[in-house]
């Protein structure tokens, strides 16, 4: 809550890379993360839950179809 769309998707950079960094030195196998990130535009009065996680879900979608392990 109150994460501005940048720092979201900083976050979500961050946690795609360590994914990528941790299992690939434990268990020598490539995986990797996609993730999505939506946010309410900062004039929103309040946050709708549902359609945010449903934003997000589609964006995560789009970073696996633009080639995986992307935000």
């Amino acid at each position: 809550p109150d994460t501005p769309r940048d720092e979201g998707l900083g976050a979500a950079v961050r946690v795609r890379e360590a994914v990528a960094a941790r299992v690939a030195r434990e268990l020598a196998v490539r995986i990797t993360a996609s993730l999505g990130v939506a946010a309410e535009p900062e004039a929103a009065a309040r946050y709708d839950f549902d359609r945010l996680i449903s934003l997000a879900d589609a964006a995560m979608y789009a970073a696996k179809q633009a080639g995986r392990n992307r935000v």
